[in-house]
């Protein structure tokens, strides 16, 4: 399944998991939540004419790391599945 990958839908998921962040550059975020610190980038990939997004740890427990990182993913799982059904709803209703 493709997850739709957009700075202001990753901000979103962010805020909704309590994670505080900082934007250290336009597509990328240092982030923290408990102990763990991690890096949150919005990257392009232009062969496929994708925006992927990548995860990686500064530091903290790798196993903390690794649940957070399950949680937002799914996060962004579920609220993908709601903009298409609101995107395939809208479309229908036309």
């Amino acid at each position: 399944m493709e997850i739709c990958v957009d700075k202001w839908f990753i901000y979103l998921a962010l805020e909704e998991m309590n994670v505080t962040f900082t934007s250290t550059s336009t597509y990328c975020m240092t982030c923290r939540i408990d102990q763990v610190i991690f890096e949150a980038e919005v990257c392009r990939l232009p062969f496929l004419h994708l925006n992927a997004f990548r995860l990686r740890r500064i530091s903290g427990d790798s196993w903390e790391y690794r649940s957070v990182c399950k949680s937002l993913l799914a996060l962004l799982e579920a609220k993908n599945n709601v903009k298409d059904f609101d995107s395939a709803r809208r479309s229908s209703l036309s």
